[in-house]
């Protein structure tokens, strides 16, 4: 999917909302904003997914703020959370068999794509119990649900290249991979090389034992958000070619691989909880909605 027009105000709101979580000072708000502004101004282009406007921006308030980890708190809070939740849902997981369980350990790491601590807020600190009230949604079927398809194809594969998207989510992912391993599968999980907005760096995936559960744990590029064409890593090229399935998680990664799909030899899978209008209406729907396709 390449940038609208319509994508603009978010592009904007996104990075304000992030400089109002990292700068205190409202005189130098109003400078990052102009900054960042005038930045976006200046490399804004309809020819490239979204992710690729907001990666650059965020690499820009990265270096006015001088963040190197930016929200490290509320990042490691969301990692525990997941883990807690996890714990839950394995435990009711270990009691389904075949597609049943599938289904059930796929929704919940769909519905663990709104631990997007950006637009559900910082609340990850509340107990297992609330947890999962919180996320009681994930039992029921997404709005775009091809998740008997989805089984099929993933029955049928031998290599899967699992694409994550946010921490505390990622406890979630590690559950499923656990059912994709005892299938007999081999999964390489990809992370991000570096830290932007709540996206997973290997340290997260350390946290939450990911490495322990994939095959593989690699780095698909440096702080881009989602995964990134032009600045993949050797490795994530490599791998992503030759995975007969691509899952990926995220409406960032949702941009990326709708937009070059057409690139890659397997099929593409995309678990992820939209953010605005302008994806939900690609899929006939309004508002935020759980989706479970193949690109």
């Amino acid at each position: 999917m390449r940038t609208q027009l319509a994508c603009i105000p978010c592009l904007i709101e996104d990075v304000r909302s992030a400089a109002d979580g990292l700068i205190s000072s409202e005189a130098e708000k109003e400078k990052a904003m102009k900054s960042l502004l005038r930045c976006l101004a200046e490399h804004f282009s309809t020819e490239v997914p979204p992710s690729y406007h907001i990666t650059r921006l965020h690499r820009r308030l990265k270096k006015l703020t001088g963040e190197k980890m930016p929200f490290r708190n509320r990042r490691q809070a969301a990692n525990e959370a997941g883990v807690r939740l996890a714990r839950i849902v394995g435990k009711k997981a270990d009691k389904m068999s075949g597609f049943r369980k599938f289904s059930f350990l796929a929704r919940w790491a769909l519905a663990g794509n709104a631990m997007d601590f950006r637009h559900v807020g910082t609340g990850y600190h509340f107990d297992s119990e609330k947890i999962e009230d919180f996320f009681s949604e994930a039992l029921e079927s997404p709005a775009v649900n091809k998740l008997q398809q989805i089984y099929s194809l993933l029955r049928k594969a031998d290599h899967i290249l699992y694409v994550h998207d946010n921490v505390g989510e990622i406890a979630l992912d590690r559950l499923l991979i656990g059912e994709l391993k005892a299938w007999g599968k081999y999964v390489v999980s990809a992370v991000r090389g570096g830290p932007i907005t709540s996206d997973v760096v290997m340290a997260d995936a350390e946290f939450v034992r990911l490495p322990q559960a994939s095959d593989e744990v690699i780095i698909a590029g440096p702080d881009t958000l989602g995964i990134s064409f032009a600045e993949m890593s050797k490795t994530m090229r490599r791998k992503i070619k030759e995975a007969d399935i691509v899952i990926a998680k995220g409406q960032a990664n949702f941009y990326c691989l709708s937009e070059y799909k057409d690139q890659l030899p397997g099929e593409i899978i995309s678990l992820f909880r939209t953010k605005c209008d302008v994806v939900s209406n690609l899929f006939g729907h309004s508002g935020h909605i759980n989706i479970a396709t193949i690109l």
